[in-house]
């Protein structure tokens, strides 16, 4: 049993992803109940990186401590965001994402390294000069957080004092998803390999621009 789900852990991890995420937007957008569905998402966050990381092919275990240190510094770098306004401007959550600490959603540090794995995953094993690739990721999760925000603002996750997000959240953003690329990358194997990285960006951007309208 346990031997068939390893062999078929792509396609049912996609499947169970894909519809997951089709339920979520159906609710969202024709429930009643929306304000306690959207109070779902630290749950998505959590289930979309465990989906992520049972689908890691190549020395798992390796890449324990780096993703550990990815969402602590995440969450560290977003709880010095709220009280200084320093990197991304002045902002402040709601308390819709879960469990706060400072002011600050624990979820959001899981967030940081969901998104820094599967952008990091998804350009490895392009055969483009490696000082590209965390340029090339944080290049990409600026362009998801563009969608991102609309979505964020509209569903109360947080807001911003100036009411659309400033420049610097999205230079701030490019800045610590490279740094953050580059040290997971530090501990990347060539034969490491991930066949959701792509899907699970595909989802990302595809549930943030439909209910960001």
């Amino acid at each position: 049993m346990f031997e068939h789900i390893r062999t078929y852990r792509f396609p049912i991890s996609l499947i169970s992803l894909v519809i997951y995420y089709i339920v979520g937007i159906t609710l969202l957008t024709t429930s009643e109940e929306k304000e306690e569905i959207i109070r779902l998402t630290p749950f998505t966050l959590i289930f979309t990186m465990v989906i992520l990381l049972l689908n890691h092919m190549h020395q798992a275990k390796k890449l324990i401590l780096p993703i550990g240190i990815i969402i602590l510094l995440g969450f560290l770098v977003e709880v010095i965001g709220t009280r200084t306004g320093l990197p991304f401007g002045l902002y402040s959550y709601s308390d819709v994402l879960g469990i706060k600490l400072f002011n600050t959603p624990l979820v959001m540090g899981i967030n940081w390294g969901m998104l820094v794995y599967a952008g990091t995953l998804f350009f490895h094993p392009m055969k483009i000069p490696m000082w590209s690739k965390p340029i090339l990721t944080g290049a990409l999760l600026v362009i998801l957080d563009i969608f991102i925000e609309p979505f964020a603002i509209k569903w109360d996750l947080w807001q911003w004092l100036e009411t659309v997000p400033p420049i610097q959240n999205y230079m701030s953003w490019a800045i610590i998803a490279m740094f953050f690329s580059w040290l997971l990358g530090k501990s990347l194997t060539p034969e490491m390999r991930n066949k959701m990285a792509l899907p699970v960006l595909i989802i990302q951007f595809l549930f943030f621009v439909i209910l960001s309208n």
